[in-house]
């Protein structure tokens, strides 16, 4: 079957000298969907993992946000993870720093 393919034809597009970066929330189950595929086809990353809260504005949830250093609204203007960085990444605004949505990262 197709499926026990897919593992020979991931290794022959991977890239072994590119290292991205993953960014994703430690509660997040979809930050997990991509991590288990990432490490599943040996794909080399740095994982930078945001708290519950890292990049709500205290101002817009009643003061429960902080925007601290470690700010996921820097990578796409939103507070939304996960997002993969690195070369080859493809982009959706030019002042994007990597791809968001895990569904779009793990096709």
């Amino acid at each position: 079957p197709l499926l026990c393919n897919i593992p020979d034809m991931a290794a022959n597009m991977i890239d072994a000298d590119v290292e991205y970066t993953f960014h994703c929330y430690d509660h997040c189950p979809f930050g997990n969907r991509v991590a288990f595929l990432m490490d599943h086809f040996g794909i080399k990353y740095k994982k930078v993992v945001y708290g519950y809260g890292s990049g709500a504005l205290p101002k817009d949830c009643e003061g429960e946000g902080y925007d601290g250093d470690l700010n996921p609204r820097r990578l796409t203007g939103k507070k939304q993870l996960p997002v993969l960085e690195g070369a080859g990444v493809p982009i959706v605004k030019p002042d994007d720093i990597g791809m968001a949505e895990s569904l779009e990262i793990c096709s």
